[in-house]
């Protein structure tokens, strides 16, 4: 009896969310994104590949002033 409570509660839950829902996200132009965001936030003296035009070297200098 308890097998047939527990496998409706399974197929009640598979009705609540179908399987469509779960199709709907991106997950590789999510990765691209996240990539690029992380590449934008480099500092220092930064490749020739870098894919963001705006973003150049930065902090080269930094903390040699303290020794």
């Amino acid at each position: 009896m308890a097998a047939f409570h527990l496998t409706t509660a399974l197929f009640l839950l598979l009705l609540l969310f179908p399987h469509s829902s779960l199709a709907d996200h991106d997950y590789g132009d999510a990765l691209r994104k996240c990539i690029l965001f992380f590449e934008g936030q480099r500092s220092g003296k930064l490749p020739p590949s870098q894919r963001l035009s705006w973003r150049r070297d930065s902090a080269l200098r930094d903390g040699s002033l303290a020794g």
